[in-house]
């Protein structure tokens, strides 16, 4: 490896909670529009944010914490400005940062979020119809463990809905308000059906996202 980010050098593994330091690390993502870090910290349950110049120095410290009011709070919670086990991030060509917030049973998107500060909110929710709502369905707009995120060229969001073997799409992401509706469901026949399976068209516990350049969708 070239570098290290969460321990001093590569010989230490310590956990802790500080703006240098992790706890089971489970995504990362970097801002095509500034360059710029994002870790997911799942058991702190929080998301660092290092700059573009200091994420290629071995054990610097993050400059923001989304999920936490500060690098000392650990606490999951349920609201716009917290996390409970957040999983994977995904940055999108306008800088809008996504979380899939897997025990919330959501995703959450954050505009701008190169320029946010600490605890900042959430600027809309998917797979839930409000930010004080948790409960996992099998709808067109609730999710059930969601893990994977990809926003595709085409401003699609994939997201792999775990615990309902299917994957969700929505269209033109960023102009979908609070619990939105999914466009298109892979992996079930219908929105209302999550039963897993091994054929072409079922899924069991789908986990990964990819979309590629000639939009064709890795599962």
């Amino acid at each position: 490896a070239s570098g290290v980010l969460g321990q001093l050098n590569f010989t230490s593994n310590q956990y802790g909670t500080t703006s240098s330091t992790l706890n089971s690390p489970s995504g990362v993502a970097v801002d095509p529009t500034t360059g710029k870090l994002f870790v997911v910290d799942r058991y702190n349950n929080r998301i660092l944010r290092w700059s573009s110049t200091a994420k290629m120095t071995n054990g610097s410290s993050a400059e923001v914490v989304f999920g936490q009011p500060d690098f000392s709070t650990t606490l999951s919670g349920l609201s716009a400005s917290k996390f409970n086990d957040p999983l994977r991030v995904f940055v999108d060509s306008s800088g809008s940062l996504w979380v899939s917030d897997y025990l919330n049973n959501r995703v959450l998107r954050f505009d701008y979020a190169s320029s946010r500060s600490n605890g900042s909110s959430a600027d809309a929710v998917l797979g839930q119809p409000n930010f004080t709502t948790n409960t996992s369905g099998t709808t067109a707009n609730k999710m059930n463990g969601p893990v994977g995120i990809y926003v595709s060229g085409a401003g699609r969001l994939w997201v792999t809905d775990r615990l309902n073997h299917r994957v969700l799409r929505f269209d033109n992401a960023s102009l979908k308000t609070n619990g939105s509706n999914a466009d298109i469901v892979l992996g079930q026949p219908d929105f209302t059906t999550g039963t897993s399976g091994l054929s072409a068209t079922k899924m069991n516990r789908p986990m990964g996202v990819y979309a590629d350049a000639m939009d064709h969708l890795w599962v």
